[in-house]
């Protein structure tokens, strides 16, 4: 998708409303991910584990109470196909893979000679399938790409210096996503809003990526339908930096685009606005 530009002058006294994103259900390794595991409308706690060094694995699931506390946790176990340590799996997100109402857990390892690539999804806490990840990943997470209903799966990893999406195929397993790009921080800087209107959801983020050939520093929006990515700004100074926002400059609904590029040290150089005409086109204001 092509970026129009149009410079225009702001005013030093607007004020630009702001649309704040969603938390993230999930994170790095040994971090807890949330879903609805007995399907009363509240968000349970789960946390991978293991029994020592050997093969077995545990998945720990706490139910939320209706005030909000949690019930002691109910641990499963399950054996790792891996053969090599790490055996267990460290990250993990829970979604319905099979569209049958109940919930299966991806998982992947931060780490290990075996498995550091590979993605297992649990069905009733029992090892179900084996789908190919990206190497080493930082972080494993969901977010309804296409606006299907389905969770969708993403990682990025700072060491393999790759993102990468996976979409959910309803019918039990995993499939290539809407973008693979290469990206050198272990989580890049970004929120997630439907800027072409299709009901799903879209990342716009900072990418670095320092792999094949100079420096690429980016601040664009990849489409959870596919296609190609909303570049907005970019450079090839490896000392600067972008930070993305969500913003709604006309007061309409229809999620715009910031862009603040900064060093290092937080010193801001330009802020930069992106007005969306609702479809995932973006001029420059």
């Amino acid at each position: 998708m092509r970026l129009r530009r149009t410079v225009m002058v702001l005013s030093a006294l607007l004020v630009v409303p702001m649309l704040m994103p969603a938390p993230a259900s999930a994170g790095g390794r040994h971090e807890p991910f949330f879903a609805d595991f007995n399907q009363d409308g509240r968000q349970d706690r789960a946390i991978l584990g293991r029994v020592g060094t050997t093969t077995t694995c545990t998945v720990s699931v706490e139910t939320m109470k209706p005030d909000g506390t949690y019930r002691a946790p109910k641990t499963r176990s399950f054996t790792s196909p891996a053969t090599r340590l790490p055996y267990c799996p460290d990250m993990g997100e829970a979604v319905d893979l099979d569209s049958d109402g109940e919930l299966e857990i991806v998982t992947a390892w931060f780490s290990g000679t075996t498995y550091a690539d590979k993605m297992l999804v649990l069905r009733h806490f029992k090892p179900a399938g084996i789908y190919q990840g990206i190497g080493y990943p930082s972080t494993l997470r969901k977010i309804d790409f296409d606006g299907d209903g389905r969770e969708d799966i993403w990682q990025s990893s700072d060491q393999s210096g790759r993102l990468r999406a996976f979409r959910n195929d309803g019918s039990g397993g995993l499939v290539s996503g809407p973008f693979d790009a290469c990206s050198a921080a272990p989580v890049p800087q970004h929120v997630f809003a439907d800027f072409n209107g299709d009901g799903g959801q879209d990342m716009l983020l900072s990418r670095t990526c320092f792999y094949g050939g100079g420096p690429v520093i980016n601040a664009e929006i990849y489409f959870g339908s596919g296609g190609a990515q909303a570049v907005l700004v970019n450079s090839t100074d490896s000392h600067r930096e972008y930070k993305v926002f969500l913003t709604d400059l006309g007061a309409d609904g229809i999620p715009d685009a910031g862009v603040v590029e900064q060093d290092f040290s937080g010193t801001v150089f330009a802020t930069y606005y992106f007005r969306n005409d609702g479809t995932g086109v973006f001029t420059e204001v």
